[in-house]
């Protein structure tokens, strides 16, 4: 038997359709390299003299520069350091102006001194406790050979006190072994991205309104309860076999004008579901289609 609780469907908007004016992000500790030597951040490498830290040539002064070309993998930066903070559990969230639970724009500068490789960024949620989460590696959106800005969103866990940031160029991160890649000026916006939610995407309504089950391979039934959820209301799909599948059907399966949830069709968004398995060992997922023929409407579903 599997249940899924699948609570607060939401949308991850770019950040110009889901805030208004709003404070100029601010630097991390050396988030411009200003400190001569990479103060305040450590780093691996997988080679000697594949990190450093010039003191001119960044976007306004030193930068990190990461040489691929004379690695295997690359490298990372720490930020802290692992002799910075105790347990190298990360900056206190306090410090950067920033509240667990929230989702926020993280931002740095890079440059492609040899190759097309893209470099990346790897966000990390700790506690007291030690490590809580992570992103994977993700790479920038592209690259170039000037100076150019990149930004990454990322919900810190609601268990964290801490954050570490790991700027990187390896293969996971869009690099080869012909890359050089500069990095500078890591910043995050502290102020919260608004995320949209979807028509009783947080299924406080209750009975599951909008939210039908209507496809169905096997025996299914869908329970909505009105608490117990993140934070009350959820919704569950219970399976008693193990091919079998279900689909809510979001909207009433009707499909929700892009416009009306600040989206633009040709540009890129972050769904995101909240889940727990409440027996069985499988997880939900998420669809979203688009109709007609991807022209600006969605119909969202969540799938077990």
């Amino acid at each position: 038997m599997i249940h899924t609780q699948t609570r607060r469907l939401v949308l991850g908007a770019l950040l110009s359709s889901s805030l208004g004016i709003h404070a100029a992000p601010i630097l991390i500790p050396n988030g411009d390299f200003a400190a001569p030597g990479g103060t305040d951040f450590s780093f691996f490498e997988s080679a000697l003299g594949v990190v450093t830290f010039p003191a001119s040539g960044g976007n306004g002064g030193g930068y990190a520069l990461i040489d691929n070309t004379k690695g295997t993998w690359g490298g990372v930066l720490v930020s802290p350091p692992d002799n910075f903070y105790p347990n190298n559990s990360g900056i206190p969230l306090g410090d950067l102006g920033l509240v667990a639970g929230e989702t926020y724009t993280f931002s740095m500068d890079m440059k492609n001194f040899a190759g097309t490789g893209t470099g990346g960024l790897k966000l990390e949620s700790w506690n007291d406790a030690g490590f809580i989460s992570a992103t994977p590696d993700m790479p920038a959106s592209g690259q170039s050979g000037n100076w150019a800005n990149y930004s990454w969103e990322y919900t810190i866990d609601p268990g964290a006190t801490r954050i570490k940031l790991v700027p990187l160029l390896t293969g996971n991160s869009g690099g080869s072994n012909s890359d050089s890649v500069g990095i500078d000026s890591i910043r995050v916006g502290n102020t919260p991205l608004a995320v949209p939610l979807l028509p009783n995407g947080n299924f406080e309504t209750a009975g599951g309104s909008g939210w039908p089950l209507i496809a169905a391979n096997g025996n299914h039934t869908a329970e909505f309860p009105a608490t117990g959820g993140n934070d009350d209301g959820f919704a569950v799909i219970d399976s008693v076999g193990a091919a079998d599948w279900a689909v809510l059907v979001g909207n009433n399966n009707t499909p929700i004008n892009l416009a009306s949830l600040g989206l633009n069709g040709g540009e890129t968004f972050t769904f995101k579901v909240d889940m727990k398995i409440l027996e069985g060992t499988n997880i939900g997922g998420i669809a979203v289609d688009f109709v007609p023929g991807g022209t600006g409407n969605l119909r969202p579903s969540a799938i077990i």
